[in-house]
């Protein structure tokens, strides 16, 4: 089997963390919205999970141009930052999606939902997925478990990322 396990003294549940976004438009830089970052803890199956949750938010001032409405949702075993269960909730400029992933751990698969909220959905299996594989949310959270100490200039960290139906090392 192979140990997924991280270190988690960079975070804990209860941490919300707020970014501003700007627009670069030409020679200034417009305020454009936010994304925020939230993650609490609850138990499951006597097991303690992160439940991690990002919103990308353009600020009303700026919907005339481009309006976000985005929101991402990861439910992961706290000692692995595994995902169980992932959501994306996208309206982009008009484009919009519904995207979750249920991961069966115990079987590397994963059972994508995805939803044009136009009518158009489908459901995929995703087979052989990488045991310690993160999702669009987790892998920010793994990436700060980091120790960079252990690196040097040039090295490569690699990382599993399942997104968009997909996986990439």
């Amino acid at each position: 089997t192979t140990n997924c396990e991280v270190r988690t003294e960079s975070f804990k549940p209860g941490e919300s963390l707020t970014y501003k976004v700007f627009y670069n438009a030409g020679p200034m830089w417009v305020g454009a919205g936010e994304v925020y970052f939230k993650l609490n803890e609850y138990q499951e199956n006597g097991k303690p999970v992160l439940h991690a949750v990002s919103e990308a938010v353009s600020y009303k001032s700026f919907d005339w141009f481009f309006k976000v409405r985005d929101k991402i949702e990861t439910h992961m075993y706290a000692n692995t930052l595994q995902s169980f269960k992932f959501s994306r909730d996208v309206y982009e400029g008009g484009y919009e999606f519904y995207r979750s992933y249920d991961w069966d751990r115990k079987e590397n698969a994963i059972t994508s939902f995805h939803d044009r909220k136009n009518g158009n959905t489908w459901t995929k299996t995703i087979e052989d997925v990488d045991p310690c594989a993160t999702d669009l949310l987790s892998v920010f959270y793994w990436a700060r478990t980091i120790d960079f100490d252990q690196y040097k200039p040039g090295d490569k960290i690699p990382v599993t990322l399942a997104a968009d139906d997909e996986v990439y090392d």
